[in-house]
């Protein structure tokens, strides 16, 4: 969606943009009204039968694996239902472990927030025309939409490899630098200094920042927080920390 926002913005005005993009959420309404509830839902809600059949839908028919799957499910609702039930916010806080998980968790979701991603997005094409770079601010919006999709498909593998706290790590720090980097340019250029040879800086700086957000930050932390609570308060934590 953000690279695409940068192509179709490159080119088009807002109005035409808006028009081009209120075509994906028609489509999705037209075509997702036919699509069965899920299996899951259906089973959490006692609806057997149509559990089932959405299965054969998605399935393609499949008696068998609809019989294996139809079981998977329906033990791991039970389990999930029983772990939910046991587990109450107050758990969360008085936990010592729930406690120490949730400060992480916490803390890692400051980071992120925190770390100026938002408004990196938000403003790309104001920062590169404010920085008068030799690129054209909407090209050089491109090429950071690019580096933002490089980045998260290398972040699958690599999440599993390197592991969760050392891509957290490297990202942050790749991340802090680059964003010391172009606000040392824009100190610089607003205190009157001759800034021409840097001119490659800002769309170098963004560019890493971004590639470095997109395979750390963005994945990492909602992996981590999924896997740093125990089974019966997971669910429960992880919703209260999303929403804050």
């Amino acid at each position: 969606a953000i690279l695409f926002g940068y192509v179709i913005g490159a080119f088009e005005s807002y109005f035409a943009y808006a028009y081009i993009a209120i075509v994906f959420p028609l489509v999705y309404l037209c075509l997702f009204f036919w699509l069965p509830e899920t299996p899951m839902y259906l089973i959490n809600a006692n609806e057997t039968v149509k559990a089932k059949q959405s299965l054969r839908w998605f399935r393609g028919g499949d008696e068998d694996v609809v019989q294996e799957e139809f079981a998977k499910m329906t033990y791991l609702l039970k389990e999930r239902k029983t772990l939910s039930q046991a587990a109450t916010f107050k758990d969360i806080l008085m936990s010592p472990g729930s406690r120490k998980a949730f400060f992480i968790g916490f803390t890692l979701i400051l980071n992120q927030q925190f770390c100026g991603i938002y408004a990196i997005l938000s403003y790309t094409v104001s920062i590169f025309q404010e920085a008068e770079t030799s690129l054209s601010p909407h090209h050089s919006s491109i090429i950071v939409g690019v580096l933002y999709v490089l980045g998260t498909i290398l972040s699958t593998p690599l999440i599993d490899r390197a592991g969760r706290k050392c891509l957290l790590v490297t990202s942050t720090a790749i991340t802090a630098i680059c964003l010391i980097a172009l606000g040392v340019y824009f100190y610089l250029k607003s205190n009157g200094s001759d800034v021409s040879n840097l001119g490659l800086l800002p769309v170098t700086s963004l560019s890493i920042f971004i590639f470095a957000f997109a395979f750390g930050l963005s994945p990492g932390l909602f992996i981590v927080i999924r896997q740093i609570f125990e089974p019966q308060t997971k669910a429960k934590a992880s919703v209260l920390l999303i929403s804050v």
